[in-house]
């Protein structure tokens, strides 16, 4: 089964596809591609996002030095 997603660009041809979202962010926008993946890889990319994010969450209000 395949997902379709919209990527940015830059991220898509430097094959590094960091965010994936599930409608296009901005109307208009030339930023953007659909495209249709693996629902596997999306499920890896969407778990990577959550992490960085409770990783961010968790250091919000931490000095960059006591980052973990």
């Amino acid at each position: 089964m395949k997902a379709l997603v919209w990527v940015k660009h830059e991220e898509l041809e430097a094959s590094n596809i960091k965010e994936v979202h599930s409608k296009c962010p901005r109307k208009e926008s030339r930023e953007y591609v659909q495209v249709s993946m693996e629902v596997d890889e999306y499920i890896q990319i969407r778990e990577q996002q959550k992490e960085l994010w409770l990783k961010e969450q968790y250091n919000r209000n931490r000095q960059p030095k006591d980052w973990k």
